[in-house]
Formats: C-alpha cells, structure tokens, sequence
C-alpha cells in the first residue's frame, strides 16, 4: 500500500488520484485499527445496537409513500442510520433487502387494489409506483407466479360468480 501511495503522489495531478489516495488512507487506517487497537474485532455489529423502531420508521416510510420512488439513502434517513448499516439490519430483521421489500409491499398494494376491482390494471401500476403496465406485470408474474390480468380474473370470479343457466 505504502508504495502505490507513494508513486499516486508522486503523479501529475488526475480526477480519479483523491479517490484512490482516500482509499489508500482508509485501508491504511483500518489496518492498524484491526492489528494494533488491541481489542477483538468483530465483524458483526450486535442486534441491540439499533433499536428495532429505526427499522420500523423506515417500513413506515414505505408505506406511507406507496407511489413515490425509494431510494436506499432515504430509507436510511427515515431509520437514521448509514446506507450500509441499515442494509445490513434490515436483511437482518426483515429476511430480504430493503429493494425487495419495496417491490414486495408494492405487488401487495396492487393485489388489494386488483380485488377491489375499481381501477384498471394500468391505473394501479402507476397508482403503486411502477413506471408503467409491462414493468409492472413481469415483478408481478415473477412474485405471484401470475400475470396481474389472470389474478383479477381468478379474483374476480370470487366476487361476481356466473350464474347458471
């Protein structure tokens, strides 16, 4: 490390050299934390670090805001905590990513919407945040193992059955 460093500064200046010298720093840095700081390092933060409801404010984020897009850093905000450290929870906790958990409680919104049967199909991907009808309907074969179409058919059956004749 100390030899990439010293020929990086030794370099004509380049847009890409405060990154790697940064990095470098922090590598460096890590380092001798892990072989000098005298502690046992551990790799995994305990679960009582972050209390439960930083999770829960975060899950209410999404839900609050079924349309709106998500971003990762956002979710973290809600929680505050940093990106990494809220990824690394919430799989933790939840069982999936926070990605996944979007998508997920999105095909749920839509299922709920699909049963009411007031909206159409395209109406309801915008309605819970997917850029459009094809976007919308591949996430929901591949969650439900359905189109959203032959789901509102199966659903609606349910609803008006057909008379016999």
């Amino acid at each position: 490390m100390a030899a990439i460093f010293s020929l990086e500064i030794g370099r004509a200046p380049h847009p890409a050299q405060d990154v790697l010298v940064e990095s470098l720093v922090t590598a460096l840095m890590l380092h001798l934390l892990r072989g000098y700081a005298g502690t046992p390092w551990r790799d995994e933060y305990p679960l009582k670090s972050v209390p439960p409801a930083a999770l829960r404010r975060a899950i209410a984020y999404i839900e609050d805001q079924p349309s709106a897009r998500v971003s990762l850093g956002d979710l973290a905000a809600a929680a505050g905590l940093s990106r990494f450290h809220f990824s690394r929870l919430f799989r933790k906790y939840i069982g999936m990513t926070p990605a996944l958990y979007v998508e997920r409680s999105r095909i749920d919104r839509a299922k709920a919407m699909i049963r009411v049967g007031q909206l159409p199909l395209a109406d309801i991907a915008y309605a819970v945040g997917f850029a459009d009808q094809s976007h919308f309907a591949r996430r929901f074969r591949h969650h439900e193992g359905c189109t959203p179409s032959d789901y509102m058919r199966e659903h609606a059956w349910h609803r008006h059955p057909r008379r016999k004749i």
